[in-house]
């Protein structure tokens, strides 16, 4: 095992103080501080997802469940987009500062923005000695991060679930490699020891993986969720502005099938105001069984982790209990 974690080390384990290039995607209503402490201390980074707007009480409290869990490095996940509308605008803006603001007084390891730019507070965070990363899905973007100060760029295809751009994972991470100069990690449909082999051949020093671990024990989730996630393909999913307003990848439903209908909503692209009339509703995808009505974050890859997971729960694990992830990261 020892020989596997030497093989896999890369210039971002030193850069993050961890053993294996694996980080774990800071999804929102899904990771939390559980899920977080348990890939940290099998090597990875793990982070937790704010999701859109995550109570600064409930954020502090996720951290220092981590914290008591693990004494490994693992980082936080912050949307920074930028809102200039009104109404619930100010709320959204005042609860990122805030999750800012706890982070940088908890001295988060590692801190990532998963959307905007977080320019505005990396020199303080390199003061408390975090690390800043920033997830992209567009060149133009992860150069002008780089140029912004960050320690690392997570470059993201539109293969991935959440949050995505228009360029694939194939193409968009070498063309990334070739324009920073700062360590590049590479996301969006790599679930598995395939995808990670694939990542050196890009010019990338790590994977930033999500979907593969929704099923674990870990996350948040109801049961129905984590199954339904296992048993979707590659093409049952779709990029939708419907959950937030941006591009988003769901598992293919009734819900967003009905929202495609929805020409024209007064509001419908603002970041805002997506995000705050569905947040109960995405909530309740994670928390209860309505995976058919509901909003349920997925990324393309799918029957290389799924059936890894399927073979895992019915050997050793009952479908009311699935496989954790503590051992499922290589050392």
């Amino acid at each position: 095992m020892e020989r596997i974690s030497k093989t896999l080390r890369t210039p971002v384990c030193d850069l993050l103080g961890i053993k294996v290039p694996i980080l774990q995607a800071g999804m929102g209503w899904v990771a939390y501080g559980r899920l977080a402490a348990a890939i940290s201390s099998a090597g990875g980074l793990g982070v937790i997802g704010s999701g859109t707007n995550m109570p600064a009480d409930e954020f502090r409290r996720e951290i220092r469940l981590v914290g008591s869990l693990t004494d490994k490095p693992f980082g936080v996940n912050i949307l920074f987009a930028a809102i200039k509308t009104e109404d619930s605008a100010a709320v959204y803006t005042e609860g990122v500062s805030q999750m800012i603001e706890v982070a940088l007084e908890e001295r988060v390891p590692v801190m990532v923005s998963g959307l905007g730019s977080p320019k505005d507070i990396i020199p303080e965070a390199h003061a408390r000695g975090m690390k800043v990363l920033s997830v992209i899905g567009a060149v133009r973007y992860d150069r002008k991060s780089a140029a912004g100060g960050v320690d690392a760029v997570i470059a993201t295809g539109c293969d991935g679930g959440g949050h995505v751009g228009k360029i694939g994972t194939a193409i968009l991470i070498p063309a990334v490699v070739d324009v920073v100069d700062v360590p590049v990690v590479a996301g969006g449909g790599l679930a598995d020891g395939q995808g990670l082999a694939a990542v050196p051949a890009l010019g990338a020093q790590g994977v930033w993986l999500g979907t593969c671990f929704i099923a674990t024990r870990e996350p948040k989730g109801h049961m129905n969720y984590k199954t339904k996630t296992v048993d979707t393909n590659e093409s049952q999913t779709v990029v939708t502005r419907t959950h937030s307003g941006k591009p988003y990848r769901l598992i293919r439903n009734k819900f967003t099938d009905e929202w495609r209908l929805v020409k024209k909503i007064s509001g419908l692209t603002r970041f805002n105001w997506r995000s705050a009339t569905m947040r109960p509703i995405s909530g309740g995808a994670k928390a209860t069984s309505r995976t058919a009505s509901c909003p349920c974050l997925r990324g393309k890859a799918a029957d290389s982790f799924g059936m890894c997971l399927r073979q895992a729960m019915s050997s050793d694990e009952s479908p009311e209990k699935p496989p954790t992830c503590s051992n499922d990261l290589p050392h």
